[in-house]
């Protein structure tokens, strides 16, 4: 991975990673490229117009192009991203539910205020 596709990835910028990529899977198709593009498609995965189809897509062809005995390597380094994707996703959710039940409450008591008010 060139220093302008890793300055995108710890920038949080997979957007422009992913173009990036794109533009390198054009004159060197290899695992790592497509290993590097399914990272950004998974982190764009809520993004407009995204389908889990392109994540698959990239891990097949990760699979496809890497070395047997780099597939192992390969396999482990994908189950720790989607773990760690799916801790990010949890505490996602259970923040929102809290902030959901925050709001909730104080919808309630609006409520009985302007019923105990009148």
């Amino acid at each position: 991975m060139n220093d302008a596709i890793l300055l995108e990835f710890k920038g949080g910028r997979f957007l422009g990673a992913e173009n990036l990529l794109n533009l390198e899977l054009n004159n060197n198709p290899n695992y790592e490229t497509y290993f590097n593009l399914m990272i950004c498609k998974i982190n764009l995965m809520f993004d407009e117009g995204r389908t889990i189809d392109e994540v698959v897509f990239c891990f097949n062809k990760t699979i496809e192009l890497v070395e047997k005995e780099k597939r192992d390597e390969i396999l482990i380094s994908t189950k720790e991203v989607v773990i760690n994707i799916i801790k990010q996703l949890t505490n996602l959710y259970i923040e929102l539910d809290k902030q959901r039940k925050k709001e909730n409450r104080k919808q309630i008591f609006s409520i009985l205020f302007l019923f105990f008010h009148f």
